[in-house]
């Protein structure tokens, strides 16, 4: 005698009896939707406190080393463009506030205009790691390296970083736009 009823263990895509598969099929199979939710919640917040000691820890650096070093931080900053550096101050700000809007987005089920959100929020990241681009090799064409002073070491790894942390969101976000591509939020 055949048995030819189906349960939700014979579909995988339907869940393993909790009753959560209905609403969210093929995901959080091990957690109950409203406990994901804080999981998740408590993992971002994780992640921003320990990018704000690490952050903090060099901002801090400056500081300590700025008060100690005063004359030499003052004359090696005039190496800098001020006008990039604002420029790049501006195109954070925008791809910030373009990256809320597609949270926003998100949030309400809107996958087209999460889509054109992070779009924007990529050509600000190229556009900030371009003007990277430029101030860094015009430091190198005259000579000036990590190794240089105190001030530039501390320049480099503060930009540095920031440009490695660039180059993470654009990996993620261009996922999370296929993903929108998708309609998966909802």
């Amino acid at each position: 005698m055949s048995n030819t009823s189906s349960t939700a263990h014979d579909d995988p895509g339907q869940g393993h009896g909790h009753g959560h598969a209905e609403l969210h099929p093929g995901h959080f199979h091990h957690f109950e939707p409203e406990q994901a939710y804080h999981a998740a919640k408590f993992g971002m917040w994780l992640f921003l406190a320990t990018e704000i000691l690490f952050f903090g820890g060099l901002f801090a650096a400056y500081a300590v080393f700025h008060s100690k070093y005063t004359h030499l931080f003052h004359e090696s900053s005039k190496a800098l463009n001020p006008w990039l550096g604002g420029t790049n101050t501006v195109v954070l700000l925008l791809s910030s506030f373009s990256m809320a809007l597609g949270v926003d987005a998100a949030q309400h089920g809107k996958n087209k205009k999460v889509i054109w959100c992070l779009a924007f929020t990529l050509v600000c990241a190229a556009i900030f790691m371009g003007i990277k681009y430029i101030e860094y090799t015009s430091k190198f064409s005259h000579n000036i390296f990590p190794g240089t002073n105190l001030f530039f070491a501390l320049y480099f790894c503060l930009t540095g970083l920031h440009g490695i942390h660039v180059v993470l969101g654009i990996c993620i976000i261009t996922w999370i736009m296929t993903l929108a591509a998708k309609n998966r939020f909802s």
